[in-house]
């Protein structure tokens, strides 16, 4: 399921990002997209370590260390919040037109 939504979200990102590029800036463009993807993949990981020590940290020390699933829990959930908060850039863009409309005419021979 998490790969399944994973694969959607990258081929919207993908769609959205390189579609007013041409041939020439296509290859930079894929490679700068490469490069945040993977940025923000290792920032996402830090997010939710630094999500499940704080938690932890307070569950431990209100439960003496019976059980960590709560603050499993409370990173699940921020981490959830914190993606749907990503709605609020998607928002900001102009409507999709089609991608045919970037490609230029052939010239008459």
């Amino acid at each position: 399921m998490f790969g399944t939504v994973n694969s959607f979200q990258f081929t919207a990102m993908n769609t959205v990002t390189l579609k007013d590029l041409d041939n020439q800036q296509a290859s930079s463009g894929n490679s700068m997209l490469t490069m945040v993807q993977m940025l923000s993949l290792s920032l996402g990981t830090a997010a939710a370590a630094a999500i499940l020590t704080t938690s932890a940290g307070e569950f431990t020390k209100k439960m003496s260390g019976l059980t960590l699933l709560p603050s499993f829990h409370i990173t699940f959930l921020s981490m959830g919040a914190i993606t749907a908060l990503s709605i609020l850039i998607f928002r900001q863009l102009s409507p999709l037109k089609p991608a045919f409309e970037n490609i230029p005419e052939p010239s008459p021979e």
